[in-house]
């Protein structure tokens, strides 16, 4: 199984997922108020892997990550975010807690050993 790690560019541009494997940076019109939006990159995940995929959001402005957080859930996937409380803005990890109800609620030295569970195929219990 291989796990990768994507950096965010400004712009008009969008992460999603080609094909299995494959990720495309491109040319988008969906922006979040704050810049380019992950919901197409959780969304085209959630199409193509279904139940394996983890969706995490960070600190960050605006509603991003919430519509494909939802998308990521409806799939059987797993939805992680930042607790608010310890996020330089919440507005992101807050958007998702109120739409989506995700299935984890981390500070950030909490994730990794989480991400690692799952990854590994275990289910940790919820928080």
């Amino acid at each position: 199984m291989q796990h990768t790690a994507l950096p965010s560019f400004g712009g008009a541009s969008c992460w999603r997922l080609a094909q299995p494997g494959i990720i495309a940076l491109e040319a988008c019109g969906a922006r979040s108020d704050a810049g380019p939006s992950v919901d197409g990159l959780f969304a085209t995940a959630a199409a193509v892997y279904g139940k394996r995929v983890i969706g995490v959001v960070l600190t960050g402005g605006s509603h991003d990550g919430t519509r494909g957080s939802t998308v990521i859930e409806a799939a059987g996937g797993v939805c992680v975010v930042q607790d608010p409380d310890e996020a330089v803005d919440a507005d992101m990890p807050l958007s998702v807690i109120r739409g989506d109800h995700p299935d984890y609620c981390l500070r950030l030295e909490q994730m990794a050993p989480l991400l690692v569970r799952l990854a590994a195929g275990e289910l940790p219990p919820r928080s």
